[in-house]
């Protein structure tokens, strides 16, 4: 009897050993005294977590008295307590004084997190180098709440469409408001971002009235940060692979059998394979064409971008140059992108500086004729594009299974076919900031810019095409423009206290 008491007793012991503790306590911050509704206290190293309730109480039960219980909450500091042997961990969080010192670009004005109420969320630089991208719309996605990123085209070049919480009217435009520097508008090279800020609702949004109301995508360019002359260099290569999984097709021997069933008599269930083969002969088990795999490819997608940037007691300077190359997944498609930028700021006096901006880009992309991939896409296995010589062979004046009577790949491959579209813009920003008083000062903001597009299509007469004869067509393009914002900022602080304001006039023409 006394050996079964004791192999209990052993056996009893792990679990002693290893036997839940409750924890419970209340959470203040320690400026105010008042309790903190939403803390996260999480057990360290685990997935078992509980948030404050409306009065800063938590109850949470951990593995035993050795586990380390984490508190935190935006705008305060993280804080880690061991259990121990105590039931009750009161605790008054300290507020983290650098996060709400952190300023954030609203676009006319910066603030500093301690003093938005709104809903906004910043994007750094660094948090957007995980995509080989020539646009801001790939490079956000997933990483802010609330904003969605579709890709209507996978064109290379395309931009995706983004919308900020949704969508809020029939009419009115649903894409966002984008300001460059400060200035509505405005081009940029991805690699030239320094950060991004979304405002998301009618708080932060206000200032930009109608215009605003998909949201404001506020993007700053990178300047010098140190006195010292830096250089940076960044490659980035990628590999675009065409996806089809979702979208299978039939190869000859699948698509055979099912025409096979067109012959199968419905009250005697019996195959008239006499008429099956007369109608469509077993020799054409021989071809077996996979059309999509002779049109798409996997693409290369390159990215090369260098910048110097340095400063002195009178000057600051950034100067960039990239250069983007995609090839389209679509043989005889890709986009071809270079932009040079100059971010240069002048300090004349104590009380006046001046910013002087220029931003050049050109682009290059080769376009597919979407009526020779339709073509190319609902085409017959059964049918192949090349004759006994392996050259192309004339769809019209042969004998073919398919529904249309044009070998695609004749005018696709062909130096008689066309289509392309190039584009050209430059945008140059001058700001001066005047300092008039300690509190006061005025600042006029002001882009000039130029822009040109040209798209060409030539298709000759000898491509089989639903048309015949030559088609031209050409399109040409040129806008200007320009914004100029002048406003008056009043930002007056005394002890705790502050207050902030700003008065102004702007002018856009197109």
């Amino acid at each position: 009897m006394k050996k079964y008491l004791l192999l209990f007793f052993l056996m009893s012991i792990p679990f002693v050993l290893d036997a839940q503790v409750q924890v419970k306590g209340v959470v203040t911050a320690s400026d105010n005294g008042q309790t903190l509704v939403g803390v996260s206290v999480m057990e360290q190293g685990t997935l078992n977590g509980v948030v404050t309730d409306l009065d800063g109480n938590y109850s949470i039960e951990v593995k035993n008295a050795d586990a380390v219980l984490v508190f935190s909450s935006i705008g305060y500091k993280t804080t880690e307590i061991t259990v121990g042997t105590r039931n009750v961990i009161d605790l008054s969080m300290d507020v983290d004084q650098q996060l709400l010192d952190e300023v954030v670009v609203m676009g006319y004005s910066s603030k500093t997190r301690g003093e938005i109420t709104s809903a906004v969320t910043t994007v750094s630089a660094d948090k957007l180098k995980d995509v080989v991208s020539n646009n801001i719309g790939d490079m956000l996605q997933g990483k802010v709440a609330g904003v969605s990123v579709i890709k209507s085209s996978g064109q290379p070049g395309s931009e995706p469409s983004i919308r900020i919480r949704g969508t809020s009217s029939m009419n009115a435009p649903q894409e966002p408001l984008y300001v460059v520097d400060g200035i509505i508008g405005g081009a940029y090279d991805p690699d030239d971002v320094e950060s991004i800020t979304v405002l998301k609702d009618a708080g932060s949004t206000g200032m930009y009235g109608a215009q605003a109301n998909g949201g404001v995508i506020v993007i700053t360019t990178k300047r010098a940060k140190t006195n010292e002359t830096t250089f940076n260099f960044k490659a980035s290569i990628g590999v675009a692979t065409p996806d089809f999984s979702r979208n299978h097709k039939m190869d000859t021997p699948q698509l055979y059998a099912y025409y096979r069933e067109y012959f199968r008599d419905p009250e005697t269930l019996l195959i008239d394979d006499l008429a099956f083969k007369s109608a469509l002969p077993s020799s054409i088990l021989d071809t077996n064409t996979d059309w999509r795999d002779l049109i798409f490819r996997n693409a290369l997608v390159q990215n090369y971008h260098f910048s110097v940037s340095g400063r002195s007691e009178k000057n600051s300077y950034y100067a960039s140059v990239s250069y983007y190359d995609e090839q389209g997944t679509l043989e005889k498609t890709g986009y071809r992108r270079i932009n040079v930028r100059s971010n240069n700021t002048y300090k004349l006096t104590k009380w006046l500086n001046l910013t002087s901006n220029i931003n050049i880009n050109g682009h290059m992309a080769d376009t597919p004729d979407v009526l020779l991939v339709y073509y190319n896409d609902v085409n017959i296995p059964f049918d192949s594009p090349y004759d006994a010589d392996g050259n192309f062979r004339p769809f019209k004046s042969s004998t073919i299974w398919g529904q249309y009577d044009v070998n695609p790949m004749i005018g696709y491959y062909s130096d008689n076919l066309v289509s392309n579209n190039k584009g050209f813009g430059v945008d140059y920003d001058f700001v001066l900031d005047i300092s008039l008083t300690p509190w006061l000062s005025f600042v006029s903001q002001n882009r000039a810019s130029l822009s040109s597009y040209a798209s060409h299509y030539h298709r000759f007469a000898d491509v089989e095409y639903m048309y015949a004869g030559d088609s031209l067509e050409e399109s040409q393009e040129i806008s200007y423009g320009g914004i100029s914002t002048n406003m008056f900022k009043a930002d007056h602080k005394w002890k705790k206290n502050s207050i902030s304001g700003l008065l102004g006039y702007e002018a856009q023409m197109s």
